[in-house]
């Protein structure tokens, strides 16, 4: 029985024979869209990362502002509030000659012209057992009305009450009961400064100060390359493929002066270092060896080259090309601080002293090259890449009045190209980190 021929099965037979092997420019593209994906995820990341930490602390600076608010307006309210005092126990004269006195109310318009009421007891002391004496207390609010909450003690209590003696100044402020009888009204409670009071530094008293920091942190390179020949599109395409970030880091030390209390300038030395993993494979590699003789022919000596041997195989590179940018920076900042805690907006300028590039790159003839200055390999990058402009923002948490600890994220970009106008491919280079470190105001008071 005949059996019939599959459309799909001719057509596979037919079109086998025509595949196609891409080039590798096509799937290094497909890597370099892939890489260029990943690296906007990683600055979205960190861009909110920036946000969320920036909406939390001014969350947290807008609560602790409306309680230190609160807390002074209640402050304000208690005292203002009229308070009456507390009754005070009046000592009463015990000696048995004199007789006791007994207040009569004042008539109208009638005023006091007797002798002074401190000099004599307003009650005389009752027996209320053998033995004992009962001493009555007078109100300042009261005047001549006695307290009706008496006291009992023995003749020789350690805890009788002591008769208060006050200076004639502060006698001549009080009222005429306070006054006449030799008595001062309870004074307002102070209220003790709080911890995150006691952490501040007071700007408003000192503004005018210096201030050290010191940071460092992890960072992240961020290179963006422009051909300046489009038909470069393989070499620049292979360079991808041979370089990959390995890290990065930096650290500084900063000088920061408070012009106004909340706005300072810095300036310091700041250092920014990036690695890339260079990789190198060529399958198809061949070594030949070969000797030089001389030999008189004519009576002239010749070079002889000559092959003696020839190895066949894959060479395998790999390398850590390192960069060092050491800087000067000059910012200006300004702060926002709420007990505790604060926020600082840092932005300026920065010129290179020093570029430190040390490492291989594939030549555009495809092989490895050094660049590095000392070698015999070829120059590449700039001796300096010159200014650079970066803003920051910083959290800070005080310790102490003068210590405080801060978290600052910051974006960098150098201002012209990292290589020599030379070179086919001009590469810019951008660095973003995270600023870990310690301030200290340098206030000996």
């Amino acid at each position: 029985m005949e059996r019939p021929e599959r459309i799909d099965q001719d057509l596979r037979r037919r079109l086998q024979a025509a595949e196609i092997t891409p080039p590798a420019v096509v799937w290094e593209n497909v890597y370099e869209a892939v890489r260029r994906r990943q690296r906007r995820r990683i600055v979205l990341w960190l861009f909110v990362g920036g946000l969320m930490l920036g909406a939390g602390s001014v969350g947290l600076w807008l609560s602790w502002t409306e309680r230190a608010l609160f807390l002074s307006t209640e402050d304000v309210t208690r005292a203002l509030a009229p308070s009456k005092p507390a009754p005070l126990p009046i000592p009463l004269d015990i000696a048995p000659a004199r007789e006791p006195i007994v207040a009569s109310p004042l008539k109208e318009g009638e005023q006091l012209s007797s002798p002074s009421l401190s000099s004599m007891p307003t009650t005389a002391p009752r027996k209320s057992g053998p033995g004992t004496l009962v001493t009555a207390s007078v109100s300042a609010e009261a005047g001549l009305d006695s307290a009706p909450a008496p006291a009992e003690s023995g003749p020789h209590s350690e805890n009788a009450a002591a008769p208060m003696l006050l200076p004639a100044p502060v006698l001549a402020e009080l009222p005429l009961p306070s006054r006449q009888l030799g008595l001062s009204p309870p004074a307002l409670p102070i209220k003790k400064p709080s911890k995150h009071t006691q952490k501040c530094y007071k700007f408003r008293d000192k503004s005018k100060v210096w201030m050290l920091d010191a940071y460092g942190g992890p960072s992240w390179s961020l290179p963006k390359w422009h051909m300046r020949d489009s038909e470069l599109d393989t070499y620049a395409a292979e360079r991808r493929r041979t370089e990959t970030p390995e890290g990065a880091f930096h650290a500084g030390v900063r000088l920061s002066y408070f012009v106004h209390p909340n706005v300072l300038l810095r300036t310091g030395i700041h250092y920014d270092q990036w690695v890339e993993r260079f990789e190198y494979t060529d399958p198809n590699f061949i070594r030949y060896h070969i000797t030089v003789t001389q030999k008189l022919i004519n009576g002239q000596w010749v070079n002889m080259t000559d092959t003696v041997g020839v190895e066949y195989g894959s060479e395998y590179i790999k390398t850590y090309n390192r960069f060092g940018l050491l800087d000067i920076p000059l910012h200006l900042g300004i702060e926002w601080r709420s007990g505790p805690m604060g926020l600082s907006l840092n932005a300026g300028g920065s010129v290179n002293t020093f570029f430190y590039k040390r490492g291989t790159i594939l030549n555009t003839d495809g092989r490895p090259v050094a660049f590095t200055p000392s070698s015999n390999g070829r120059e590449i990058y700039r001796l300096r890449v010159g200014g650079s402009v970066s803003g920051s923002v910083q959290w800070f948490y005080h310790l102490a009045p003068r210590t405080r600890v801060f978290v600052e994220p910051y974006f960098r970009l150098i201002l012209r190209p990292i290589t020599l106008p030379t070179y086919p491919i001009e590469q810019r280079q951008r660095l973003a980190g995270l600023r870990i470190g310690v301030s200290q105001i340098l206030d000996k008071e």
